[in-house]
């Protein structure tokens, strides 16, 4: 077998893999909406994206893992660039930045409630007892905080005096609650959960800011 054809397969395997990948996460991604999370089964996400049950194992171990497959994907797409989120304020920049997040949890709230649970419940779990989709969403969190602190750091000013990098461990902090609380109403409507962190970074900023 040549180089090229060698090339070539390994090419469609990765093809396969992906196009398999993204099966199961839509599949997934509906059981979840269809019959909410704590009774879909991996079994019947299995059957829904057409693969043997041992095969989605491969890809996600667990239920847990397939749900944050899902939001790990879809969280990749919004960017993290702290100067698209500058605004006038120092809180109307750090509002600036968490809005696209209560924007794409209030479209899936049967996904986005379990989400915000099962991101709990791992967070103070050692990293070799949990999964890969597990490990690459406590990654994004410390991105997040990075690219938050670069954010705040930005507005030195209006700073006081305060470490920028623990003026954002605060404001995640409020972030995180804010959210849950939010998310915990019938319907989540994005501009009543910013307006509620708007409110409370107001509080916290008469704190930290001038």
């Amino acid at each position: 077998m040549t180089v090229a054809s060698q090339g070539k397969i390994g090419s469609l395997r990765a093809y396969h893999r992906l196009e398999k990948r993204s099966r199961i996460r839509e599949a997934a991604r509906e059981v979840f909406r269809s019959k909410g999370y704590k009774q879909a089964t991996t079994r019947e996400i299995a059957d829904k994206a057409r693969v043997a049950h041992a095969t989605l194992f491969r890809y996600a171990g667990d239920k847990r893992e397939l749900l944050l497959l899902i939001i790990n994907d879809d969280l990749d797409a919004i960017s993290l660039d702290p100067d698209r989120y500058l605004g006038g304020h120092i809180v109307e920049s750090i509002v600036e930045f968490y809005s696209p997040r209560f924007f794409y949890f209030s479209r899936d709230p049967e996904i986005s409630r379990p989400f915000v649970t099962e991101s709990f419940n791992f967070m103070a779990t050692d990293e070799a007892e949990i999964g890969p989709e597990a490990q690459r969403n406590r990654a994004r969190r410390l991105e997040l905080i990075t690219a938050l602190t670069a954010l705040i750091d930005r507005q030195k000013a209006a700073l006081d005096g305060f470490s920028a990098a623990l003026v954002a461990e605060l404001v995640h902090a409020i972030y995180l609650s804010t959210a849950r609380a939010w998310l915990e109403t019938d319907q989540p409507d994005p501009k009543d959960g910013l307006k509620r962190l708007a409110g409370l970074m107001e509080m916290a900023a008469s704190g930290f800011a001038r």
